[in-house]
């Protein structure tokens, strides 16, 4: 009798230890979720007010503590409003492509219209390098690391690109792209040794 009472209580403290420890989950995944929501609060605040570039960084660690296609569509509302037209494509591209028919009709074709403007406002430029592992920048955004599987998406207009590895001189270039305009560009690293690439 004793010994089925002792069971009994290690039974009721098992679950009382469970129950614990999922109210413990269930309470952190509601702080985070509550982060991001007042990081979002805190973007639309700033896009309203004008400042899009507060509002970027809200959004961004919004998305990034709750990373839902929905944040998706102020990502690239935002990078549109910057004139980052090559973060703005790529974010609503990834908002339709992840929220499919979970998006309202009326806002997918709005979005898709918005798509079809900016493909006509960037470049899409394969970037290679003869040295393997050597990282790509591109206006001081990692874009990279050598050799890149697809054409990086520029912004038309003049871009900076930087390629570096340690034991090679850094190579700068600056690149002038038109919108819809499709090209390859050699980055070829020389070696401080004197061994070449």
């Amino acid at each position: 009798m004793h010994r089925s009472h002792r069971a009994a209580a290690r039974v009721i403290t098992l679950c009382a230890l469970v129950a614990s420890a999922q109210s413990l989950h269930s309470d952190s995944a509601w702080a985070q979720e509550s982060d991001a929501s007042a990081h979002f609060d805190r973007g639309m605040t700033f896009f309203k007010d004008g400042d899009y570039v507060a509002a970027m960084v809200e959004f961004k660690k919004a998305y990034e503590l709750d990373p839902n296609y929905r944040g998706l569509y102020n990502l690239g509302q935002t990078s549109k409003e910057l004139r980052d037209y090559a973060a703005a494509l790529d974010s609503f591209e990834r908002y339709l492509a992840e929220g499919g028919s979970e998006i309202d009709p009326e806002r997918k074709k709005k979005v898709e219209g918005w798509v079809a403007e900016l493909r006509e406002k960037i470049a899409r430029v394969t970037l290679t390098t003869n040295v393997p592992g050597a990282e790509i920048t591109v206006d001081d955004v990692l874009v990279g690391t050598a050799p890149l599987t697809k054409p990086v998406t520029m912004n038309a207009g003049r871009r900076r690109v930087v390629v570096t590895k340690d034991g090679y001189a850094p190579l700068t270039r600056f690149i002038d792209d038109a919108g819809t305009e499709t090209k390859t560009i050699a980055l070829d690293l020389s070696s401080l040794s004197g061994g070449g690439g």
